[in-house]
């Protein structure tokens, strides 16, 4: 039996939340960012917009972001099946409490400057490999997209209006 350690119910919950069938992602009220990029597809971050698990998360939809459900909670980690639908299968504060299972991770980021997004996979040798980053200056507005072996793309961020 695990004990009631902060610890241990994290790791049971994260267990449970993995075995389980996937929490659905519902939608609440947050905020909403459209990115562009001239000659490039538009990035979409919607912050406390969607909940799974008990938890508001961070989510961003872009041409970068394939076979994952991009998104996690503020300072966490989201991560997705390894095959078929990609849907978010647990969330956790930690990465390496994730790495019971292979397959697509996505980080969120969040301090007063800056919305840091990460994608990557979790090999089956249980470490990280960081795909790319989407990095939103607070400030500005100004984002920049880093993806290995290719060169970063400067986008611009402004809130988007609601359309209903």
């Amino acid at each position: 039996m695990i004990g009631h350690s902060p610890v241990a119910t994290l790791v049971q919950g994260i267990i449970l939340g993995a075995v389980a069938s996937a929490s659905p992602i519902v939608a609440s009220a947050a905020e909403t960012l459209q990115c562009s990029h001239d000659g490039k597809a538009d990035v979409t971050v919607t912050l406390g917009a969607k909940e799974a698990f008990g938890q508001k998360l961070g989510c961003i939809e872009g041409p970068f972001v394939v076979s994952m459900t991009a998104c996690a909670p503020k300072n966490g980690y989201g991560l997705s099946a390894a095959s078929g639908d990609a849907r978010l299968v647990a969330v956790t504060p930690d990465w390496r409490h994730g790495a019971l299972q292979a397959g697509p991770i996505t980080g969120v980021k969040v301090n007063p400057g800056k919305y840091l997004f990460e994608g990557g996979q979790l090999g089956a040798d249980h470490q990280a490999k960081k795909l790319w980053t989407f990095e939103i200056s607070r400030q500005t507005g100004q984002a920049l997209f880093k993806s290995a072996g290719k060169s970063p793309v400067q986008y611009q961020c402004a809130k988007a209006q609601p359309k209903l």
